[in-house]
This record gives structure tokens, sequence and C-alpha cells, in this order.
């Protein structure tokens, strides 16, 4: 009698592992046909008509799932030679920005006339200053939020930070060349913003592995 019942649990005990086998295996499978832990990277190149050079378009996921919270570090936007630099600069919402002044003797001063973005203006300061503002008002609408800056000193001058969502965005270079690392697996609308030709968006679906999405832009 004694000799049954511990088989009678032994077995009971095997099948309990089995099971339990089974789920972990299955849990297993579901994540990786449901690329829950994978990650990207979308590569390609614009090409545009209408301007001499296909940089300085910011492409971007429109709405990634969860809570992208900004740097804790500043961004950075200098001012030399009397131009900003970068020209654009990407960044996501909440982000603090440091707007440099790297010129030997001018001063300069830092504008945004855009009511949706965020109007601001920091004043006007002088050689080796800086000034720092926060881009945190979330925009309305549809369409790419982008703050126009001014200097208020030299007309000549201007640039754009764009806000957005999330971190996964780049910078097209000269050749109209891009790079979004570590892209979570799913499928998005990829946006491409520039500032003198008409946006465009297309779907992209990304896994585990490199996606190739070549993009046309025009005026």
């Amino acid at each position: 009698m004694r000799q049954s019942s511990w088989m009678r649990a032994s077995e009971s005990l095997s099948a309990r592992l089995r099971l339990l086998g089974f789920v972990f295996i299955a849990g297993i499978g579901l994540t990786a046909s449901t690329g829950a832990l994978a990650e990207g990277r979308i590569t390609g190149k614009i090409t545009a008509t209408g301007v001499r050079k296909a940089d300085n378009v910011v492409v971007y996921l429109r709405q990634v799932p969860g809570n992208h919270m900004p740097p804790s570090t500043p961004a950075i936007m200098d001012q030399k030679d009397f131009v900003f630099i970068p020209h654009v600069l990407p960044i996501v919402r909440g982000t603090k920005v440091r707007f440099l002044n790297s010129e030997p003797k001018a001063q300069h001063n830092i504008f945004s006339p855009d009511k949706v973005a965020d109007r601001m203006n920091l004043g006007t300061y002088p050689p080796g200053d800086v000034r720092d503002h926060v881009f945190d008002k979330e925009c309305s609408g549809s369409g790419t939020c982008v703050a126009a800056l001014l200097c208020n000193v030299h007309p000549e001058m201007s640039a754009f930070v764009v806000i957005l969502q999330n971190p996964f965005f780049a910078v097209s270079d000269r050749s109209g060349m891009f790079e979004i690392k570590g892209v979570p697996a799913g499928t998005y609308d990829l946006v491409a913003w520039h500032e003198k030709l008409k946006e465009t968006t297309t779907k992209v679906t990304v896994g585990s592995g490199d996606v190739q999405v070549d993009l046309k832009m025009s005026r």
C-alpha cells in the first residue's frame, strides 16, 4: 500500500513537471513568434527633388507604444559663424535644449514664433553664454511638430527643433542616407520631414533584422 501511494505521488509530480515544461516551452515560442523581445534596424536613402541635397531630413516613427522619457542630459544646439549647429534637431518631447553662443564677439538672440509647437524667446546673450529651454508642449494635429528658430540680431539665421513622441528617429546625411537602430518589433508609420519638401509617410514592419526603406520626397 505504501509503495502504491508513493508511485501515485511520483506519477502526479511527473505529470506536473511535464505540464510546467510545456507551458515554459510554449511561452518561449509565443515570445519568439510575437517578436516581443526583438529589435530591428531601419536603413534607407532619401531621394529628393527640388533641393540640392537630401540632407537634414528627419525620419521617424510616428507612434511607438510605451512611455518614452526624455534624456537626462540636454541636447545641444550651437551658434557659430552665424549658423545654428545643427540646422535640424529632432528631440523627444520634454527634452531640455541647451543653446550655446560660440561666436568670438557677436551676441545672439533665439526665439520661435510657432504658437503650435513652442512659442518662446530666450533673449539676447553674449559670446560664451548659454540659454536653456525645455520643449514640453504637446502639439495638436497629425503633422510633424516643428519649432522654427530665428535670431532677432541676425535675420539670415534659422534652424528647426522637431519634437517627437519617441526616440526612434534619424537625420539624413548629405547623400540622403539614414539609420534608426534598436526599433521594437512591430508595424509603424515611418515619416520623413524636410523644411522645404512635402512630408511623406509609409508603413514599415520591423522584426529582428534590418529593414531597407527608400523614400522619395518633392516640393
